[in-house]
Protein backbone atom coordinates (compact mmCIF):
# COMPACT_ATOMS: atom_id res chain seq x y z
CA UNK A 1 0.00 0.00 0.00
CA UNK A 2 1.27 3.44 -0.35
CA UNK A 3 2.11 5.45 2.45
CA UNK A 4 1.84 8.70 1.73
CA UNK A 5 3.23 11.44 4.81
CA UNK A 6 0.04 13.03 6.73
CA UNK A 7 -2.29 11.87 3.46
CA UNK A 8 -5.68 9.96 3.57
CA UNK A 9 -4.94 6.60 1.36
CA UNK A 10 -7.81 5.82 -0.57
CA UNK A 11 -8.57 2.19 -1.26
CA UNK A 12 -10.91 0.38 -1.88
CA UNK A 13 -12.38 -3.16 -0.13
CA UNK A 14 -14.95 -5.85 -1.75
CA UNK A 15 -17.25 -8.24 0.54
CA UNK A 16 -19.55 -9.98 -1.13
CA UNK A 17 -21.29 -8.48 -3.85
CA UNK A 18 -21.09 -5.48 -2.31
CA UNK A 19 -18.31 -2.91 -2.08
CA UNK A 20 -16.92 -0.52 0.72
CA UNK A 21 -15.07 2.54 -0.56
CA UNK A 22 -12.69 3.79 2.12
CA UNK A 23 -10.12 6.01 3.18
CA UNK A 24 -7.11 5.04 5.77
CA UNK A 25 -5.51 7.55 7.34
CA UNK A 26 -1.94 6.22 8.61
CA UNK A 27 -0.01 9.17 10.61
CA UNK A 28 3.13 10.14 9.00
CA UNK A 29 5.70 8.96 12.17
CA UNK A 30 4.62 5.79 12.82
CA UNK A 31 5.59 4.64 16.77
CA UNK A 32 7.58 1.40 17.65
CA UNK A 33 4.10 0.32 19.25
CA UNK A 34 1.04 -0.44 17.78
CA UNK A 35 -1.36 1.89 16.37
CA UNK A 36 -4.88 2.69 17.69
CA UNK A 37 -7.66 2.24 15.07
CA UNK A 38 -10.56 5.21 14.96
CA UNK A 39 -13.52 4.12 12.62
CA UNK A 40 -15.28 6.77 11.81
CA UNK A 41 -18.92 6.68 9.85
CA UNK A 42 -20.29 9.55 8.42
CA UNK A 43 -23.60 11.00 7.78
CA UNK A 44 -25.93 10.63 4.75
CA UNK A 45 -24.66 13.44 2.45
CA UNK A 46 -21.40 11.77 2.00
CA UNK A 47 -22.79 8.70 0.63
CA UNK A 48 -21.92 7.89 -2.89
CA UNK A 49 -19.01 6.30 -4.81
CA UNK A 50 -17.06 10.16 -4.74
CA UNK A 51 -14.54 9.57 -2.01
CA UNK A 52 -13.90 13.09 -1.65
CA UNK A 53 -17.29 13.09 -0.40
CA UNK A 54 -16.18 11.63 3.00
CA UNK A 55 -13.47 14.41 3.34
CA UNK A 56 -16.05 17.48 3.54
CA UNK A 57 -16.94 17.32 7.22
CA UNK A 58 -15.75 16.11 10.80
CA UNK A 59 -13.29 13.79 11.31
CA UNK A 60 -11.75 13.04 7.77
CA UNK A 61 -11.98 16.94 7.36
CA UNK A 62 -9.47 17.24 9.71
CA UNK A 63 -7.12 15.07 8.79
CA UNK A 64 -6.74 16.66 5.35
CA UNK A 65 -4.78 19.59 7.75
CA UNK A 66 -3.58 17.72 10.56
CA UNK A 67 -0.23 16.20 10.39
CA UNK A 68 0.47 14.85 14.00
CA UNK A 69 -2.92 12.93 14.58
CA UNK A 70 -2.26 9.95 17.31
CA UNK A 71 -3.96 7.24 16.05
CA UNK A 72 -4.70 5.87 12.38
CA UNK A 73 -8.24 6.41 10.42
CA UNK A 74 -10.69 4.14 8.97
CA UNK A 75 -13.00 5.89 6.82
CA UNK A 76 -15.57 3.84 5.09
CA UNK A 77 -18.32 5.39 2.10
CA UNK A 78 -22.02 4.38 2.48
CA UNK A 79 -23.38 3.21 -1.03
CA UNK A 80 -26.27 5.13 -2.39
CA UNK A 81 -29.57 5.51 -0.99
CA UNK A 82 -28.85 2.83 2.06
CA UNK A 83 -28.00 3.52 5.65
CA UNK A 84 -25.03 2.07 7.79
CA UNK A 85 -27.50 -0.21 9.73
CA UNK A 86 -27.73 -2.25 5.43
CA UNK A 87 -24.11 -2.57 5.74
CA UNK A 88 -23.33 -3.75 9.52
CA UNK A 89 -22.01 -7.05 7.88
CA UNK A 90 -19.69 -5.27 5.55
CA UNK A 91 -18.20 -2.57 7.77
CA UNK A 92 -17.28 -5.32 10.20
CA UNK A 93 -15.51 -7.62 8.15
CA UNK A 94 -13.86 -3.99 6.16
CA UNK A 95 -12.40 -3.41 10.02
CA UNK A 96 -11.04 -7.19 10.05
CA UNK A 97 -9.55 -6.94 6.43
CA UNK A 98 -7.62 -3.67 7.29
CA UNK A 99 -6.72 -4.61 11.38
CA UNK A 100 -4.82 -8.20 9.48
CA UNK A 101 -3.65 -6.23 6.91
CA UNK A 102 -1.52 -3.73 9.26
CA UNK A 103 -0.14 -3.30 12.82
CA UNK A 104 -3.01 -2.33 14.79
CA UNK A 105 -3.67 -1.95 18.40
CA UNK A 106 -6.42 -5.10 18.96
CA UNK A 107 -7.59 -3.38 22.18
CA UNK A 108 -7.37 0.18 21.11
CA UNK A 109 -10.42 0.28 18.40
CA UNK A 110 -12.76 3.27 18.73
CA UNK A 111 -15.62 3.57 17.02
CA UNK A 112 -17.98 7.29 16.18
CA UNK A 113 -19.89 8.17 13.06
CA UNK A 114 -22.31 11.47 12.79
CA UNK A 115 -26.10 11.76 12.00
CA UNK A 116 -26.66 8.76 10.15
CA UNK A 117 -23.23 8.04 11.09
CA UNK A 118 -24.28 8.30 14.71
CA UNK A 119 -27.12 5.76 14.20
CA UNK A 120 -24.28 3.34 12.39
CA UNK A 121 -22.62 3.75 15.52
CA UNK A 122 -25.04 2.83 18.12
CA UNK A 123 -26.03 -0.13 15.78
CA UNK A 124 -22.76 -1.54 14.55
CA UNK A 125 -21.33 -1.51 17.73
CA UNK A 126 -24.75 -3.77 19.16
CA UNK A 127 -23.75 -6.65 16.94
CA UNK A 128 -20.19 -6.33 17.78
CA UNK A 129 -19.95 -5.08 21.61
CA UNK A 130 -16.75 -6.60 22.83
CA UNK A 131 -14.80 -5.54 19.58
CA UNK A 132 -14.45 -1.53 20.39
CA UNK A 133 -12.68 -0.20 23.51
CA UNK A 134 -14.95 2.98 23.80
CA UNK A 135 -17.92 4.82 20.93
CA UNK A 136 -19.18 7.90 20.33
CA UNK A 137 -22.17 8.46 18.32
CA UNK A 138 -23.13 12.37 17.45
CA UNK A 139 -26.26 13.69 16.78
CA UNK A 140 -27.48 10.27 16.31
CA UNK A 141 -31.37 8.85 15.73
CA UNK A 142 -32.19 5.57 17.02
CA UNK A 143 -32.04 3.01 14.80
CA UNK A 144 -35.33 1.94 13.00
CA UNK A 145 -34.44 -1.74 13.20
CA UNK A 146 -36.53 -3.25 16.26
CA UNK A 147 -33.85 -5.94 17.34
CA UNK A 148 -31.75 -3.31 18.12
CA UNK A 149 -33.43 -2.27 21.07
CA UNK A 150 -33.10 -5.88 22.28
CA UNK A 151 -29.30 -5.96 21.93
CA UNK A 152 -29.08 -2.55 23.30
CA UNK A 153 -28.22 -3.81 26.74
CA UNK A 154 -25.02 -5.54 25.18
CA UNK A 155 -23.42 -2.08 25.02
CA UNK A 156 -24.17 -1.52 29.01
CA UNK A 157 -20.31 -2.38 29.56
CA UNK A 158 -18.82 0.00 26.68
CA UNK A 159 -17.65 3.31 27.64
CA UNK A 160 -20.18 5.65 25.52
CA UNK A 161 -19.97 9.28 24.95
CA UNK A 162 -23.45 10.38 23.20
CA UNK A 163 -22.98 13.86 22.05
CA UNK A 164 -25.62 15.89 20.49
CA UNK A 165 -26.91 19.61 19.62
CA UNK A 166 -30.15 21.09 22.02
CA UNK A 167 -31.04 23.48 18.97
CA UNK A 168 -30.93 20.03 16.34
CA UNK A 169 -33.83 20.06 14.64
CA UNK A 170 -33.02 17.48 11.37
CA UNK A 171 -32.62 14.82 14.31
CA UNK A 172 -33.92 15.86 17.44
CA UNK A 173 -31.45 15.68 21.15
CA UNK A 174 -34.15 13.27 22.19
CA UNK A 175 -32.91 10.44 20.04
CA UNK A 176 -29.80 10.28 22.74
CA UNK A 177 -31.52 10.87 25.71
CA UNK A 178 -34.18 8.24 25.09
CA UNK A 179 -31.11 5.93 24.16
CA UNK A 180 -28.86 6.44 27.25
CA UNK A 181 -31.65 6.52 29.29
CA UNK A 182 -32.70 2.87 28.01
CA UNK A 183 -29.16 1.87 27.96
CA UNK A 184 -28.87 3.16 32.15
CA UNK A 185 -31.70 0.63 32.75
CA UNK A 186 -29.57 -1.94 31.83
CA UNK A 187 -26.95 -0.55 33.98
CA UNK A 188 -25.12 0.95 31.69
CA UNK A 189 -23.80 4.17 32.03
CA UNK A 190 -23.59 7.01 29.18
CA UNK A 191 -21.54 10.26 29.10
CA UNK A 192 -24.31 12.82 27.06
CA UNK A 193 -23.27 15.94 26.54
CA UNK A 194 -25.44 18.57 24.99
CA UNK A 195 -24.23 21.35 23.08
CA UNK A 196 -26.19 24.29 24.10
CA UNK A 197 -27.96 25.95 20.94
CA UNK A 198 -26.26 23.98 18.72
CA UNK A 199 -28.05 23.20 15.74
CA UNK A 200 -27.49 19.69 13.27
CA UNK A 201 -24.18 21.12 11.25
CA UNK A 202 -22.91 23.00 14.28
CA UNK A 203 -22.94 20.00 16.62
CA UNK A 204 -20.31 18.42 13.87
CA UNK A 205 -18.11 21.40 13.95
CA UNK A 206 -18.23 21.40 17.56
CA UNK A 207 -18.02 17.54 18.49
CA UNK A 208 -14.87 16.51 15.75
CA UNK A 209 -12.84 19.86 16.62
CA UNK A 210 -9.44 19.15 18.18
CA UNK A 211 -10.21 21.17 21.25
CA UNK A 212 -13.69 19.05 21.86
CA UNK A 213 -11.37 16.60 23.99
CA UNK A 214 -13.56 13.55 21.55
CA UNK A 215 -10.26 12.13 20.54
CA UNK A 216 -8.34 11.74 23.73
CA UNK A 217 -11.52 10.28 25.37
CA UNK A 218 -11.49 8.05 22.91
CA UNK A 219 -7.65 6.96 22.77
CA UNK A 220 -8.08 6.81 26.43
CA UNK A 221 -10.08 3.27 26.76
CA UNK A 222 -8.73 -0.09 26.28
CA UNK A 223 -10.11 -3.29 26.45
Amino acid sequence: MDRQPRRIVPMQQGYTSRFLNYLLYLPDDQPAEALPLIVFLHGSGERGADLNLVKRYALPALLETQSDFPAAVLSPQCPPETRWTEHAAAVLALIDSVRQAHRFDSARLYLTGFSMGGQGTWYIAARAPRLFAAIAPVAARIPPDPHFLKHLCDLKDVPIWAIHGSADEVVPCENTRNLAAALETCGGKVKVSLLEGADHVQTAIRAFAPSFGLYEWLLAHRL
